[in-house]
């Protein structure tokens, strides 16, 4: 029996198409929603790909679809299903099932969630996933659409943009730099606009890469122009995960005078290595914090700021010795996202 729900898949990859050459293909895909990595930001690039395909969502979150059983994936052109995801409501068997009736892609495969599509001869299909950004997420729904089902489109498919681990930014650029020298050389050789000068105080910024990979940086944005406005210079630093503030220092040195930094905890799993970033870097660090509870309406209403909602949120980075805690933005009432809308006022004090 298992022999032949084999043979009925390969045979299925081999002489199906998910539709008709040149239709839409439908595409569900199925993860478990992140921080920064949920349906919502997910959309952003389906947006930009949904000339080839219509794409529902399976996270478990509200702004989605939900999956109770496999029953809920037939009638797909393609499943994509990421095997990480937590608690995951289908079996060995549903599997197979899917792999009878349907392409199945499977990234972070384990042994009971194998897909009937080879990742070796579709390499790029992991490296889309793993990195996720608007432009990678729109190139692996036009990858899948093309090259996993059989639509046929005019546009050439983007190849998957690989993203540091840190990276240093400025809206001007157009690009991350990958070291500080070569950030300062594009600064210090920059004609549109204000140029590095290490006799300007420099003030530093630090958050998440995530940021810039799904096009929500106008927070950062407005530091930074603030920053050039007062008579300052600007070095950002986007990075995953824990605080490394290495790539500030230049011959043993901070580059910078100050840094403002975004999240809520330097080092979630190591507090105390949290705090030997600070004192290796040896510059004040203060707490520029986005209202995460509502809108910038919301904040000016509140009667209490940040407290007592994100008390915790100050509480925390004062024990890493972050201090002067100021929210700069609030969340934005008309996104999904975690999108923020810049407080002016709060980012200039």
């Amino acid at each position: 029996m298992f022999l032949r729900i084999l043979i009925a898949a390969f045979l299925f990859v081999l002489t199906s198409a998910c539709s008709e050459d040149g239709d839409r293909a439908r595409i569900a895909i199925v993860f478990e929603a992140g921080e920064a990595n949920g349906a919502a930001d997910l959309r952003k690039g389906i947006a930009l790909a949904e000339d080839v395909a219509d794409v529902d969502i399976f996270t478990g979150e509200p702004s989605a679809k939900v999956l109770n059983t496999v029953q809920d994936l037939q009638g797909y052109d393609i499943v994509f299903i990421d095997a990480a995801a937590d608690g995951l409501p289908l079996t060995a068997a549903d599997m197979q099932q899917l792999s009878a009736t349907t392409r199945l892609v499977v990234v972070n495969p384990d042994g009971e969630f194998p897909g009937n599509v080879p990742l070796d001869r579709h390499a790029d299909i992991p490296v889309y996933w793993a990195n996720r950004s608007v432009e990678n997420d729109a190139a692996l729904v036009r990858y899948l659409s093309v090259h996993v089902g059989n639509a046929t489109i005019q546009q050439a498919i983007a190849k998957p943009v690989v993203y540091p681990t840190h990276g240093f930014y400025h809206p001007a650029a157009g690009e991350l730099f990958a070291t500080l020298d070569a950030y300062l050389a594009w600064y210090g050789a920059r004609t549109d606009g204000v140029r590095y000068d290490p006799a300007k105080p420099a003030v530093g910024v630090a958050s998440y890469i995530v940021f810039y990979r799904h096009q929500n940086t106008a927070v950062l944005d407005g530091l930074i122009a603030e920053t050039e406005s007062q008579g300052g210079v600007a070095v950002t630093l986007l990075r995953q995960g824990a605080a490394d503030f290495s790539p500030f220092m230049k011959d043993g040195k901070p580059v910078i005078d100050v840094l403002l930094n975004d999240s809520e905890r330097l080092n979630v799993q190591n507090t105390e290595a949290g705090i030997d970033e600070i004192r290796r870097l040896g510059v004040p660090v203060l707490q520029s914090i986005p209202y995460a509870k509502g809108s910038v309406d919301d904040y000016r209403a509140s009667p209490g700021g940040l407290a007592p909602e994100m008390t915790s949120r100050v509480v925390d980075g004062e024990r890493e010795g972050q201090f002067e805690p100021i929210a700069v933005a609030g969340r934005d009432p008309s996104s999904k996202t975690r999108d923020y809308t810049p407080m002016n006022a709060q980012i200039q004090w």
